[in-house]
C-alpha cells in the first residue's frame, strides 16, 4: 500500500507501525503504480486541487474512491474529470470518528456504477465498514447529498448534547447521571452516538488535542450546507444555532478545538469556562 499526504511527515508517521504501507513523496508516485486509489481530504478545495493534479497523468482504467465530505456539485465535477480521462469513479463518503475507522466500523455510502462498487466491496463490510448504505448505479452526487444531510444530523445532535450537558452541570444533576439517561433510553440505538459525544465532551479532550478537522474546515462546510438549504427554501433552525456556536467557539478557542467545541460555546453562553476540566460528577 502506497500512502501520500499533502504533509509528507504525516504519511511517514502513519507508515511506521504498518509494514505493508510505504510513504511516497508525490501524488503521482501514489497513483501511477496503483489500480485502485483511495482519497480522503480535508475539504472540497483540496479535493478539486488534488484531482486536478491527478488528471494531468495517464489514469486510463484506474479506479478512484473518494471519501471526503464535499458538495454534490463538487463530486460531479470530479466524476466528469475522471470519466473524461477514462478512469472509473466511486464516491464513498464515510460516517465515523477516527476510533470508529480504526475498529473497521465506519458507515460508508458508495455511489457510482455497480461494477465499480463491486470492485471495492471486499474492502467494505468486515474490513473498514460496519455498515454499507449502497448507492450503486445512483448518481455520484447522491452519496454526497446524504453525507450533507448526515452533517446536519451530527451538528444538531452535538448541539442537543451540549445544551443538556450544561443544563445538567448547572442544575446539579451532573453529567454522569445524564449519561445514565442516554444509555437507558435507547440501549444500542440512536442515542449511542449521543453517548460518544457526551463522553468526549466530559473528558475535556475536545479542546486539548490537535483536531483532525479544523474549525475553519467545519465552518466552511456548514456555510455550503446552509447555502444549499437556502437555495431550496428549506429552514434548518436547529442547525443555524449549532453554526452560530461554531463561530463563537472559533473566537474563544486556542486553535486546538474541534467540532465538539460547540459544547464550549454553550458553556460560555451559560456563564461557565469555555474549556471544562475532566468532569467526574
Amino acid at each position: 500500500m502506497l500512502l501520500w499526504n499533502r504533509t509528507s511527515q504525516v504519511a511517514i508517521d502513519q507508515c511506521k507501525n504498518n509494514d505493508s504501507a510505504k510513504p511516497v513523496e508525490t501524488i503521482a508516485d501514489a497513483v501511477a503504480p496503483s489500480d485502485i486509489v483511495w482519497s480522503c481530504l480535508a475539504d472540497e478545495e483540496a479535493v478539486l486541487s488534488v484531482y486536478g493534479e491527478i488528471c494531468k497523468g495517464d489514469i486510463m482504467g484506474k479506479l478512484f474512491v473518494e471519501c471526503s465530505t464535499i458538495t454534490a456539485s463538487g463530486t460531479e465535477t470530479v466524476a466528469q474529470q475522471l470519466k473524461d480521462k477514462g478512469a472509473e469513479f466511486v464516491t464513498m463518503p464515510v460516517f465515523g470518528e477516527p476510533g470508529t475507522a480504526s475498529a473497521g466500523n465506519l458507515i460508508v455510502v458508495p455511489a457510482g456504477p455497480a461494477a465499480a462498487v463491486d470492485r471495492i466491496r471486499p474492502y467494505l463490510e468486515g474490513c473498514l465498514a460496519g455498515a454499507v448504505i449502497d448507492f450503486s448505479d445512483e448518481k455520484h452526487g447522491q452519496a454526497s447529498l446524504l453525507k450533507i444531510v448526515g452533517n446536519v444530523l451530527i451538528m444538531t445532535a452535538i448541539e442537543q448534547v451540549s445544551e443538556l450537558m450544561v443544563f445538567s452541570e448547572k442544575s446539579g444533576l451532573g453529567v454522569n447521571n445524564l449519561r445514565k439517561l442516554f444509555a437507558a433510553m435507547y440501549p444500542g440505538g440512536p442515542i449511542k452516538q449521543h453517548l460518544l459525544y457526551q463522553g468526549h465532551m466530559a473528558s475535556g479532550e475536545w479542546a486539548r488535542k490537535v483536531p483532525i478537522v479544523t474549525l475553519d474546515a467545519v465552518i466552511g462546510l456548514t456555510d455550503k450546507v446552509a447555502a444549499l438549504a437556502e437555495s431550496l427554501d428549506v429552514k434548518l433552525p436547529a442547525y443555524e444555532v449549532a453554526r452560530q456556536h461554531l463561530r463563537v467557539a472559533k473566537n474563544l478557542s486556542s486553535g486546538n478545538a474541534d467540532i465538539l467545541s460547540i459544547y464550549g460555546a454553550v458553556r460560555a453562553e451559560s456563564g461557565l469556562h469555555f474549556v471544562n476540566s475532566v468532569t467526574t460528577e
